[in-house]
């Protein structure tokens, strides 16, 4: 079965917002810009309706709907020296026999296959424990620990698409920084809070707070080195 007509989309919309939308959070000028900004891009789609509506879901999520924990929506910072040798270790015990990456990113991909140094369940509780504090002080709120990922091995010519994550389990993140062989950086690109596009560079035993389901996030410049 296919989704919604249009029709009758925007009759939904008008009977769950009749009395208008929920206001754009943070409601500093630069967000706020940016958002509408972003709203008469989308209004502007008129051919791929569908297209138009996940946008419009996507910017929703992002605008109105989940609230902002911090001032700026992201902050880089040390990680914890235990966890820094503990994945340091893993990755360069498992790098030259790292599988091909399973999960699926590929929509949000423009790569070489990725490669994939799995953490046991033992190490990801462990981690997400060890790190718990560090994310709860940062978002200022108490948080359910949901995933510790694995080691994600780049190759040369990787970009990561512009894009916000699932707010079911997204919503106070970070990246952990453990190594590379590149020949030049490779940034995050992150819209702040402040309505602000930032390149942010990790070296190895730096982590990337930031609110994943709220602000835009990528690697739209593609990687140059072996990993």
């Amino acid at each position: 079965m296919g989704g919604p007509s249009e029709a009758d989309r925007v009759i939904r919309h008008k009977q769950k917002w009749s009395t208008g939308l929920p206001p754009i959070r943070p409601n500093t000028t630069g967000w706020v810009k940016l958002m509408v900004a972003r709203e008469q891009q989308l209004r502007r789609l008129t051919k791929d309706v569908q297209q138009r509506w996940d946008g419009f879901m996507d910017l929703m999520q992002s605008s109105r709907i989940v609230p902002n924990f911090t001032r700026s929506g992201f902050e880089k910072r040390r990680t914890l020296p235990m966890v820094h040798e503990k994945l340091s270790s893993r990755l360069l015990g498992g790098l030259a026999a790292a599988a091909d990456e399973q999960l699926g990113i590929s929509g949000l991909l423009i790569t070489p296959q990725t490669k994939f140094v799995p953490l046991t369940p033992n190490e990801e509780e462990v981690i997400l424990k060890q790190l718990q504090p560090m994310h709860e002080e940062w978002g200022g709120v108490q948080l359910v620990p949901v995933k510790a990922y694995g080691l994600r091995v780049y190759m040369n010519g990787s970009q990561l698409l512009m894009h916000h994550d699932k707010v079911q389990d997204h919503v106070i993140s970070s990246i952990v920084h453990v190594g590379h062989d590149a020949e030049d950086p490779w940034p995050i690109v992150i819209e702040g809070l402040d309505g602000t596009t930032y390149e942010v560079n990790l070296e190895e035993g730096e982590m990337l707070f930031y609110e994943s389901a709220k602000c835009m996030h990528g690697r739209p410049h593609p990687f140059r080195g072996r990993w």
